[in-house]
């Protein structure tokens, strides 16, 4: 039976799938040791293993045909690196100070009613500031002074959308705080896929600035579950660089559900690290460190290193 299956090219000659991006070919599947994928299209007939990452490309290949994969119920049992190893990482701790405008964010009444805004915002005062908050009880005004610093630690000077979007949410009053709060409690308990899926309760903000939220908050709980990460705009872009092709929908086992490839994603950078860090003298690499020069490669313009398993 002839399924839709999108597939991609590399600049290497090889293949890849692209589940998410590519315009459909079609295809007829059958299942002889490995699964051989046969174009109506263009008449290209494409093998499993000739694809950069194989052992995903096969299991993908396999839920497309409805075939089981015999893992453990409730268990992610596959590499949601998808055979990628990310190489010469950055450290998040090297991180520069965002620069902000303060008298921007100041025009919005319900910003300008929780105090200053400084002129430049570190990584690390995000973290502090959210320590200091009682979380069993916290006030109205520490979360949304905490939101707000957040937006605009995000914002820098280059998103004059940032604070009207911040405005605008705070706006609706006590139901963004009761979502910000929420999303703690949710990556508290481990439900982290859930914490994300609450973007869409928080007017303007959007999945990538609710990441940002979500990493701040996420450093004050315990490690139930993996670490909330940033993942906006830049980190996606060296994600699809040419040659890494990480694919979210592969690596959340063919979930399409949003929540679950944001949780593939983290999964795969506490791999990323933990494969970088051997053999280093530096000391080990974390996650952040994965998702700060995923940042760094989009914002300076430079080719990610990378090596594939076959």
């Amino acid at each position: 039976m002839p399924i839709e299956m999108p597939i991609v090219m590399t600049e290497d000659g090889q293949y890849g799938l692209r589940p998410e991006r590519i315009s459909c070919f079609r295809f007829t599947t059958t299942v002889e040791g490995r699964v051989l994928l046969h174009a109506l299209v263009g008449q290209l007939t494409v093998l499993v293993g000739e694809f950069p990452r194989r052992a995903a490309a096969e299991r993908a290949a396999r839920l497309l045909i409805g075939e089981p994969l015999d893992e453990p119920e409730g268990e992610m049992n596959h590499d949601a690196t998808l055979g990628i190893r990310l190489t010469d990482l950055c450290r998040a701790q090297e991180q520069s100070p965002v620069r902000v405008n303060p008298e921007t964010w100041a025009r919005y009444p319900a910003i300008a009613g929780l105090g200053a805004i400084p002129q430049e915002i570190r990584r690390t005062d995000l973290a502090e500031r959210a320590g200091r908050i009682s979380w069993d009880a916290p006030h109205h005004d520490e979360v949304a002074r905490l939101f707000v610093l957040t937006m605009a630690w995000g914002s820098g000077v280059t998103n004059g959308r940032g604070p009207r979007y911040t405005g605008a949410a705070l706006a609706a009053g006590a139901s963004t705080i009761d979502t910000l709060v929420h999303t703690r409690a949710l990556i508290a308990e481990g439900d982290v896929a859930g914490a994300y899926r609450l973007h869409r309760r928080l007017p303007g903000v959007g999945p990538s600035f609710h990441t940002k939220w979500m990493w701040v908050v996420g450093t004050t709980t315990p490690l139930t579950g993996p670490r909330p990460l940033i993942l906006d705009s830049l980190v996606w872009q060296s994600l699809g660089a040419d040659g890494i092709h990480w694919d979210s929908v592969m690596a959340a086992g063919g979930s399409r559900d949003w929540g679950d490839r944001y949780v593939a994603y983290l999964h795969a950078a506490e791999a990323w690290a933990d494969a970088a860090s051997i053999g280093t003298d530096g000391g080990r690499y974390t996650a952040e460190d994965v998702e700060f020069t995923l940042f760094e490669w989009a914002r300076e313009g430079s080719r990610p290193t990378f090596t594939t398993a076959g």
